[in-house]
């Protein structure tokens, strides 16, 4: 059955409109293990009590709505454990628009879990037949539950997602339509239907621009939707980051962040901060993303890896620890802590305090940190190539091959940057041949790489090749690089 079916057997809304009204609300909001627990000692009429709290506070002050999204989604974890509880909760209450809200949103999960994150291409046909299967009862039970509540939000928050996949732009926007007559200032589903107009799921910049612009005009009901404007140049550094360029993207983010404080700017911005190893920026960032969402697992996964990063192991340690109480089923969580709990977070140390002597020219202190973090972690690859600069710096000349020669069996990351050393080293040692072989290698890696042709000249001049030696100083020069243009001149006279 299309998704286009399943729309047709939404009710019509009822058009009215949330107080915006400050209230005497809570200031922790729900505390996730604690719905999670009600959920599976079967306290039913409990767990609907909290969730009616968090509506109600939604309802009357959307400087809080955040709570109400935070306390549906504890359930969002493919944890299969919880299926029979979810079950168990519609027989005992079939007229509980919450409890078929609530599997919708798990049945979305599993779907999603089953499919995986990687590209479309990569997904098998196994795959996707398990979370079609899934994505459908989700449907369904999101329809059922607007059948008994049409108010209720969290069923259009799922058939949004949901049409989002299947690229049903037209169904998406029906939804996203009468979510709005019952909530217009609702943040949470304007971004939900704004994740769905990103480039990557079948939209376009320029739709994201004008939904923003269309949001523009239900900033009286709720100050914060201005924050979607910054979802443009969040998408953008979402790609800037996802293709390596950290340093770019981290000013995309801030320019995000200049629109308001979304969890998700705060994340990335994190992220790109971790690569670049400033460990302090990206913790603080996670950390203000977590008072925007806190106990969300992700995130304190996050935190658990930048607090190891800065040498607090045994913090990170509690965190992961503490996310699993949330999630135990968390692949996210499980990594964290089979990592933190393992021997690579030693390596990490050691290989961390060892770049750190290293930049400051303690070369043999450095290779003694880079050996420990080897013993720990034998594949650890960027401490292979580290402590064979290292040694090339002690002129230890045959241990710092040895370590670059293990690098490139390890891994493609630092190719171009091992065969650079390992061409100067065989060049310093007068091993021409052998030079010329690693500058090779590295020209394979990156034909573009100038100073490699320049490197590799001078090794065929030493051989007496000279035509060979002029012809890559020519490719050099072509290249940009104006010493191999000099040197061209001088031996040519042209």
């Amino acid at each position: 059955m299309k998704l286009s079916s399943y729309s047709l057997a939404v009710t019509l809304m009822l058009c009215s409109f949330c107080v915006y009204a400050q209230s005497d609300a809570p200031l922790n909001g729900p505390d996730k293990i604690e719905l999670m627990q009600l959920l599976k000692s079967g306290s039913y009429g409990r767990l609907m009590q909290k969730l009616d709290e968090v509506t109600e506070i939604m309802e009357t002050d959307k400087t809080h709505e955040e709570y109400f999204w935070r306390a549906v989604r504890t359930f969002e974890i493919p944890d299969p454990s919880i299926e029979s509880n979810l079950d168990d909760w519609i027989r005992q209450f079939p007229e509980s628009s919450n409890a078929y809200a609530v599997r919708a949103e798990y049945y979305k999960t599993v779907g999603w879990n089953i499919r995986g994150y990687g590209w479309a291409k990569d997904v098998t046909e196994g795959q996707w037949r398990g979370m079609q299967e899934y994505f459908q009862k989700a449907m369904l039970d999101a329809v059922q539950g607007l059948k008994l509540d049409s108010r209720n939000l969290v069923c259009y928050d799922v058939l949004i997602a949901i049409s989002m996949h299947y690229s049903e732009k037209s169904a998406t926007r029906k939804f996203f339509d009468e979510a709005m007559k019952i909530d217009p200032g609702n943040l949470n589903i304007w971004v939900s239907y704004m994740w769905s107009l990103f480039p990557r799921w079948g939209g376009s910049e320029e739709e994201m621009v004008q939904l923003a612009d269309e949001s523009d005009r239900y900033v009286s009901y709720n100050p914060k939707l201005r924050v979607l404007h910054g979802y443009i140049p969040f998408d953008e550094g979402t790609s800037l980051y996802e293709n390596g360029d950290s340093k770019s993207a981290i000013q995309k983010f801030n320019e995000a962040i200049s629109f308001g404080d979304r969890s998700d700017f705060y994340r990335y911005r994190g992220h790109c901060y971790f690569d670049i190893k400033n460990y302090q920026l990206a913790l603080d960032n996670y950390e203000r993303a977590l008072q925007i969402t806190p106990q969300d697992v992700n995130l304190l996964c996050s935190k658990a890896y930048a607090l190891n990063a800065l040498g607090a192991l045994d913090q990170a340690r509690s965190i992961a620890d503490y996310a699993s109480k949330i999630s135990s089923t968390s692949d996210d969580v499980k990594q964290a802590r089979e990592y933190l709990y393992g021997d690579k977070p030693k390596a990490y140390a050691h290989a961390t305090k060892g770049y750190d002597l290293m930049q400051a020219g303690q070369y043999e202190e450095a290779t003694q940190e880079y050996t420990m973090a080897i013993q720990a972690n034998p594949n650890d690859y960027t401490s292979y190539y580290n402590r064979g600069v290292c040694y090339r710096h002690l002129n230890r000349y045959d241990e710092a091959i040895s370590d670059l020669k293990r690098t490139v069996s390890l891994s493609s990351k630092y190719v171009v940057e091992a065969y650079s050393n390992m061409g100067w080293i065989h060049s310093q040692q007068g091993k021409y041949d052998e030079s010329v072989a690693d500058y090779s290698w590295e020209i394979n890696a990156d034909p573009n790489d100038c100073t490699a042709y320049l490197n590799r000249s001078l090794s065929y001049h030493n051989l007496g090749r000279d035509a060979e030696a002029l012809d890559d100083l020519k490719h050099a020069c072509n290249l940009g690089c104006q010493e191999a243009c000099d040197r061209y001149q001088r031996m040519t006279g042209k």
